[in-house]
């Protein structure tokens, strides 16, 4: 068995109850290795669509912009509240910034966008589950 040594003497700190995972990921960065995403780990989730400019995004259908991410709020779970002008808008939910998974109506992978239409300014909660990849709004 080999024994590594814990990475010392890079500004790097123990304290009491700092998790195996993370003295596990400054194992393998001390190693050059990158830790590969554990399956249900916390990803990137944006709501990508028609609506991004009037939430804060330069443009739409950007599947990169931070003013449209959802935070993950539980295992799995990514939600955010936003307020929403009157229109007809369409999104999916992009995962990591980019479109190479990305999940639509009734979270199907590269699916059809989903539809949202206002009649009026909304505060809208867009919560997304990371195992089913449905999206629900409220």
């Amino acid at each position: 068995m080999t024994h590594l040594p814990l990475p010392t003497g890079r500004g790097k700190t123990f304290s009491k109850g700092v998790g195996i995972a993370a003295i596990l990921a400054m194992v393998l960065s001390a190693l050059g290795v990158a830790p590969a995403l554990a399956e249900g780990g916390e990803r990137t989730i944006t709501v990508a669509g028609s609506l991004q400019n009037e939430l804060g995004c330069s443009a739409d259908w950007q599947p990169a912009c931070a003013a449209t991410t959802l935070p993950m709020v539980s295992p799995d779970v990514y939600e955010a509240t936003f307020t929403v002008p009157a229109g007809s808008y369409e999104f999916k939910m992009a995962v990591d910034g980019d479109w190479a998974e990305n999940y639509g109506a009734q979270g199907v992978a590269d699916g059809p966008n989903i539809p949202l239409v206002l009649a009026g300014a909304t505060e809208l909660v867009i919560s997304y589950d990371d195992v089913s990849h449905l999206v629900s709004m409220v």
